[in-house]
């Protein structure tokens, strides 16, 4: 399938830079498709066969949709990826986002306790890799929501940094 076709110029000098901005858009316009795709695969399985990414993948579908109860099958989800691989990053990042996201909703009764989670799983995603610009996104956020805004910002400052098309951070 073509998704674009572009045309560009530039001088021979610019090569480099050309090639970047290539690549990102590229990327911009490639990673949705691979994730819809991904999705469909991973709901056509067999929950005993699931992998972690698969229950992340189906976690993101509930999560996104904003009515209480796909919310709170997301966390579900999510904790069934940390139990099928306590060191897989985005689900630990993404319970971060999941807790974050129940105190912005008000879907909370001991906000305290969500926050300590945002940062219990947070830290333990970027204890796995602290070049996950992902994690370092939502430790940012959980920051902010924490009233640090001094390290939020360097923490969101470095997520851009090294993942310049974040839209979360």
């Amino acid at each position: 399938t073509v998704l674009r076709s572009d045309l560009y110029g530039g001088r021979a000098e610019e090569l480099f830079e050309l090639q970047d901005r290539i690549s990102q858009e590229v990327v911009q316009a490639i990673a949705p498709q691979v994730r819809q795709q991904e999705l469909r695969r991973a709901l056509r399985k067999h929950a005993d066969v699931m992998s972690a990414y698969d229950l992340l993948l189906q976690a993101l579908d509930q999560l996104h949709r904003f009515d209480q109860d796909s919310f709170f099958r997301a966390g579900g989800l999510l904790q069934q990826a940390i139990s099928v691989d306590a060191g897989f990053v985005p689900a630990r990042s993404y319970r971060a986002w999941w807790h974050i996201l129940r105190t912005s909703q008000g879907w909370t009764s001991a906000p305290g306790a969500d926050m300590a989670e945002v940062g219990r799983h947070s830290t333990m995603a970027l204890a796995l890799d602290g070049s996950d610009f992902l994690a370092l996104a939502i430790r940012g956020h959980g920051l902010a929501w924490s009233r640090n805004y001094r390290a939020s910002l360097d923490v969101l400052d470095r997520a851009i940094e090294l993942g310049p098309n974040c839209a979360l951070a």
